[in-house]
């Protein structure tokens, strides 16, 4: 959870999430964004903990649709 709230915080490229992220500076490495290889996860996952906390997880919601956009 605390790494999904400084995702949340850091400005993402076009909207969307970067596929690399320094664990040390917690910045992003680089901007390739992908939707597909090394990216689809991410965003499945941001649904699917929203669908799994039956509902609840507003963030997650926030965060998924915030990038469809």
């Amino acid at each position: 959870m605390s790494i999904r709230k400084l995702l949340n915080k850091i400005e993402k490229p076009h909207g969307l999430y970067p596929n690399f992220l320094s664990p040390v500076s917690g910045n992003w490495v680089q901007h390739h964004v992908s939707i597909g290889g090394l990216g689809d996860s991410f965003y499945e996952y941001l649904i699917k903990s929203y669908l799994m906390s039956d509902k609840t997880d507003e963030e997650a919601k926030k965060m998924y649709y915030s990038a469809l956009e």
